[in-house]
């Protein structure tokens, strides 16, 4: 049995508007640390600057994520866990630049941005993966207003529903 279309619209709509906060985050997280890196490189040598910027990246792209891109809390588990997400882009955009520069014979000024625009999706399914909330209803959370509404519609039967998806009482 297929769900209700607009219950299925409505989580399509939070799927977009995640992912879009998602690129805007990531955004965010590449300006902070392009300006980190200025700075470093002030008073260090550029390799040490680029570590630097790469490790407080990682951790702005964590928590910014846990909290505006997926409300999730942030937590212990998740922390240690994480860079293994930047582990797995880095290891995902890196096959990909080589692929495309040595086999397809593309330019690699051009290959890297478009092995960047190829890993975004992968790496908003990493990043969701270790950082959406687990045993939650898949409520879509942030979805609209009108999406909420319509999952109101569909299940509304228990507290912890309600409570999960952020959903006031009627």
């Amino acid at each position: 049995m297929n769900p209700p279309k607009f219950w299925v619209t409505a989580r399509r709509s939070a799927n977009i508007a995640q992912f879009t906060r998602f690129l805007g985050i990531g955004l965010i997280n590449t300006g902070v640390g392009y300006g980190v890196y200025l700075i470093l490189l002030i008073w260090i040598n550029y390799q040490f600057a680029y570590a630097a910027t790469y490790v407080i990246g990682i951790a702005v792209a964590y928590t910014l994520n846990s909290l505006f891109v997926f409300r999730s809390p942030l937590g212990l588990r998740t922390a240690v866990t994480y860079p293994l997400v930047y582990l797995a882009q880095y290891l995902f955009g890196a096959a990909l630049l080589y692929g495309m520069v040595s086999w397809i014979g593309i330019d690699r000024r051009w290959a890297a941005l478009i092995a960047l625009a190829l890993s975004a999706p992968v790496s908003f399914w990493l990043n969701r993966l270790a950082l959406a909330r687990r045993g939650a209803p898949n409520c879509a959370r942030s979805a609209s207003p009108a999406g909420r509404s319509a999952l109101r519609r569909v299940d509304t039967s228990t507290n912890a529903y309600r409570k999960a998806c952020r959903i006031r009482p009627r």
